[in-house]
């Protein structure tokens, strides 16, 4: 658990989401359609609470490449 597979996955996810948000495509939740003052509380907590999402994606995403490839392993 844990090993190069789950780090490999997690280095390649973290590129993906680090590329899509400089992107602008995640923009939409972070403003949640309305315009927020740069810095303002509104803005932090969406920002924070994308932040989250993120760590959830990539563990998530990590976890099941890697759960995937040990069932692969054991079944040979």
């Amino acid at each position: 658990m844990l090993g190069p597979v789950w780090l490999t996955t997690a280095l390649i996810m973290f590129g993906v989401m680090f590329i899509a948000t400089k992107l602008g495509i995640f923009d939409s939740f972070i403003r949640g359609g309305r315009t927020w003052e740069k810095g303002s509380t509104e803005a932090k907590t969406r920002a924070l609470g994308l932040t989250i999402l993120y760590v959830v994606i990539i563990m998530g995403t990590s976890l099941g490449v890697e759960a995937f490839v040990e069932e692969i392993q054991n079944a040979l």
